[in-house]
């Protein structure tokens, strides 16, 4: 289980890192172009799906990773378009790979409560 966890930090360490790399000629904000925050949403929903790739195994389908905080990254760096797009990604690669099933439509449902949370109360 530790091992999973630490596998997942550096998944998400690595995809910053890149992600940096990628963009730092531009000024990543929530003003920042459409074509910027479609990329950046790309770039947290494949970073999302290696995640779950990786995640702890739970019972019933349901597995523990880091998927969210990639998530709130997206939505803190640019804003509610490169969220929902992440969010989009997510769901889609959740259906796909582990099927529709009472766990996929919870982790669903926990993806957009915490997009309209972060929406609303946490960006400003």
């Amino acid at each position: 289980m530790l091992n999973s966890l630490f596998v997942n930090a550096s998944i998400l360490i690595s995809f910053l890192y890149f992600g940096s790399q990628l963009f730092k000629n531009k000024n990543i904000n929530s003003k920042s172009d459409l074509k910027t925050k479609m990329s950046i949403g790309v770039l947290f929903g494949v970073t999302g799906c290696l995640l779950m790739f990786n995640g702890i195994d739970m019972s019933n389908n349901m597995i523990m990773d880091f998927r969210i905080i990639a998530l709130i990254i997206a939505l803190i760096y640019c804003g509610p378009v490169s969220g929902v797009i992440t969010a989009i990604i997510f769901i889609t690669f959740r259906y796909s790979y582990f099927g529709i099933n009472a766990a996929s439509l919870t982790a669903s449902g926990n993806l957009i409560i915490i997009l309209v949370i972060c929406k609303f109360y946490i960006i400003i």
